[in-house]
């Protein structure tokens, strides 16, 4: 296949328990991918059950996402991706020959390793990287709750933050111990309300369409 693409033939299943190798074939479709932004994208996929795997309409859904996954000339595609609320992605892994094979996911984990986009600074890396590409536009969407504090200003519960990074969610109600920037930059964490404070990270930054909006109540 062109760029040194490589995976089993078009509409071709493998069935378990057969003697050798039987084939099964069946016409493949180009499936509907969803837009940024859309719910299927911030819905929580449900595991596969092992059982789920062995039957056809899975693998025809396996079929199905590489044929899309090829004709958006991509390199991975998940299954929330096409409005399949499933733990399953396909991606094209680089092998030792430099030749790409398609390898499909079945309820895969994720492990953030390092610096991510969107992580919490020194508290909690990002549950994903969602990051565009440089030089596009990034959106972050935050849901900021402060922390709590008594009368004597003792504070009495952390702050806590949901945030979606283009549009899909990167920190789940992360509860935050304390300020978020470089420990020696910024004021302490206090009950007096404090500034937003942007900044760039060694590298040209731009900020635009910055809404504040307190909750009602």
């Amino acid at each position: 296949m062109p760029g040194g693409l490589s995976r089993r033939p078009s509409g071709v299943a493998i069935e378990p328990g057969a003697p050798g190798l039987r084939y099964t074939c069946r016409a493949m479709s180009i499936l509907k991918v969803a837009r940024m932004g859309h719910p299927a994208l911030r819905t929580r996929a449900r595991a596969l059950d092992p059982t789920e795997v062995r039957t056809a309409p899975f693998q025809k859904l396996v079929d199905d996402m590489i044929e899309t996954m090829e004709e958006y000339a991509g390199i991975g595609l998940a299954g929330p991706q096409v409005h399949e609320g499933l733990r399953l992605f396909v991606a094209a892994i680089e092998q030792d020959n430099r030749k790409l094979v398609v390898v499909p996911f079945i309820n895969p984990e994720v492990t953030p390793v390092g610096d991510v986009c969107g992580e919490v600074y020194r508290q909690s890396p990002a549950l994903l990287d969602m990051s565009f590409p440089p030089l596009a536009w990034q959106t972050y969407d935050i849901d900021f709750v402060a922390a709590r504090y008594n009368g004597a200003g003792t504070k009495t519960a952390n702050a806590r933050a949901t945030v979606r990074l283009n549009g899909v969610v990167v920190h789940d109600q992360r509860e935050l111990t304390g300020p978020t920037g470089q420990t020696n930059h910024g004021d302490a964490e206090s009950p007096e309300p404090g500034p937003l404070v942007l900044q760039d990270h060694e590298t040209p930054v731009f900020y635009r369409n910055i809404w504040i909006v307190e909750p009602p109540g």
